[in-house]
């Protein structure tokens, strides 16, 4: 019995020297992936971080975890020490304005989430907005009325509604470049065309003028001007040049 236990013992403790100097063998990215590449965010997640798997699943218990620009927060589930899986949850942004040579990016509200050099290509950038006065964590102070809820309203529309170009059919957010604010009210900048869409009033109805427009305006340049929209009219006409 006593050699039995001596036996036993000792391949406890190979074994917990194999596991000790066994590597992640698998390492898999879940969630919304919008700002990163998987092999971007599998770097960043264990920069710092040991490559045994045992010493990671004890950094993971006992550290903080990476703070990741853009990145909410993650969370590490493991299979056997050896298989890793990160569950990734990305801030939600809606905009962002450029301040010297950084972009601040904000949330659906206005406030202000992060700051970088780094220029995302899918969260629009918004011009035009007068601010003096920008802090991570509070929300962007501009002097624009109903600014944020304009920015909302058309954010979501370009998000969720597409246009046919030839064959294809792509979202309105894939092309914008930018929302801008002037003395003349609210536009969108696709490229070479700009849609003036004027002051708040009708807005809804305006921005499904200009999905039903845009496709017959691709490859053109100039500017739509739908600030003159009026509800009710039987056979409405817009300017473009």
């Amino acid at each position: 019995m006593k050699r039995f236990l001596l036996v036993f013992a000792g391949v406890i403790v190979i074994l917990g020297i194999v596991t000790f100097f066994l590597p992640v063998s698998d390492f898999t990215i879940e969630g919304a992936n919008n700002y990163y590449s998987e092999n971007e965010l599998r770097e960043k997640i264990t920069e710092g971080r040991s490559s045994r798997a045992l010493i990671f699943f004890v950094q993971d218990k006992f550290m903080k975890h990476n703070t990741i620009p853009f990145i909410e927060k993650y969370t590490l589930s493991f299979r056997g020490f050896r298989h890793v899986t990160a569950h990734v949850y990305e801030k939600a942004l809606i905009g962002c304005i450029r301040f010297q040579q950084y972009y601040l990016y904000f949330d659906w509200d206005g406030t202000l989430v992060e700051s970088s050099p780094m220029r995302l290509p899918n969260v629009l950038e918004i011009s035009g907005l007068s601010n003096d006065h920008a802090v991570i964590g509070e929300k962007l102070k501009t002097a624009e009325k109903d600014a944020f809820n304009t920015i909302l309203t058309v954010t979501q529309f370009l998000r969720s509604n597409l246009i046919r170009i030839g064959e294809r059919g792509v979202l309105l957010s894939d092309l914008a470049e930018r929302i801008h604010f002037s003395q003349a009210g609210v536009s969108v900048v696709f490229g070479d065309i700009t849609v003036l869409l004027g002051p708040r009033t009708d807005l809804e109805a305006k921005l499904s003028v200009m999905c039903d427009t845009l496709p017959e305006l691709y490859g053109r340049k100039g500017t739509l001007y739908l600030d003159s929209y009026k509800p009710g009219e039987l056979h409405p006409s817009y300017i473009f040049k």
